[in-house]
C-alpha cells in the first residue's frame, strides 16, 4: 500500500506542476507527505529500540490508513474542492478520523519506550491533542493563504465562518468515530507492540 501511496503523491504533485502550477500542492505532494509516509518505515528499519517495540503489523496498519487518508487527499487537492459540492466536509471527518488512528499508532511504540502506560486514559489524551491539531490545521491553512497567496482557507460557496465551523464540526465527529473504533479494538492495537 505503501507504494500505491507514493504514487498517489508523486502523481499529484506531477499534475498540479503540469495544469495549475501551485507550488504548495507541489510541495506537499512531492516533498512533505512521501517523506512523513516513509518515516515510520526508516524508523523500523534503522532504529533498534523501535524494531524491537513494534511488530511489522504495525507498518501495515500505519500503511493501510495512510493510504486511505493520502487516496481521500489528492482528488480534492487538484479539483473536488473547486467543484463546489462540498467534499470538504467528508474530507475533515474522514482524514481527521484516520489521523487520529495514525497518531495513535505513531504514538504507542514512543510510550512503550519511554514506560509509560498505554490505557485509555493514554488514548484520552491523544484524542485530545488531535482535537487541538484541527484547530492548528485551519490556522496553517490561513497562514499558508497570507504567505503563498492560495486558497486553502476558502470555500467557493459559503462564507468563511461557516466553512470553518462546518470544518471543526466534521472533523470532531471524525475524531469521536475514531475514538471508538480504537477504544472497541484496543486489545488488538496494544498486540501491536512488544
Amino acid at each position: 500500500m505503501i507504494v500505491v501511496s507514493l504514487g498517489v503523491c508523486f502523481i499529484t504533485a506531477l499534475i498540479e506542476v503540469l495544469t495549475k502550477s501551485r507550488g504548495v500542492v507541489f510541495i506537499s505532494y512531492g516533498v512533505v507527505i512521501p517523506l512523513v509516509l516513509l518515516l515510520p518505515r526508516f524508523f523500523y528499519k534503522f532504529d533498534k529500540k523501535v524494531r524491537q517495540t513494534v511488530s511489522k503489523e504495525w507498518i501495515k496498519r500505519l500503511d493501510f490508513f495512510s493510504f486511505f487518508t493520502v487516496l481521500f487527499n489528492a482528488p480534492a487537492s487538484l479539483i473536488l474542492h473547486e467543484l463546489n459540492f462540498q467534499y470538504d466536509r467528508f474530507l475533515h471527518f474522514s482524514v481527521a478520523g484516520f489521523g487520529l488512528i495514525i497518531f495513535f499508532l505513531l504514538w504507542l511504540p514512543v510510550a512503550k519506550i519511554k514506560g509509560k502506560k498505554i490505557g485509555k486514559t493514554f488514548l484520552i489524551q491523544i484524542f485530545f491533542i488531535s482535537l487541538f491539531g484541527i484547530f492548528l490545521w485551519e490556522g496553517l491553512q490561513y497562514s499558508i493563504d497570507q504567505i503563498a497567496g492560495t486558497k486553502l482557507f476558502f470555500d467557493y460557496s459559503q462564507t468563511i465562518m461557516i466553512d470553518f465551523s462546518e470544518d471543526i464540526i466534521f472533523g470532531t465527529i471524525g475524531l469521536l468515530l475514531a475514538l471508538l473504533y480504537i477504544n472497541y479494538f484496543f486489545r488488538k492495537f496494544l498486540k501491536l507492540i512488544y
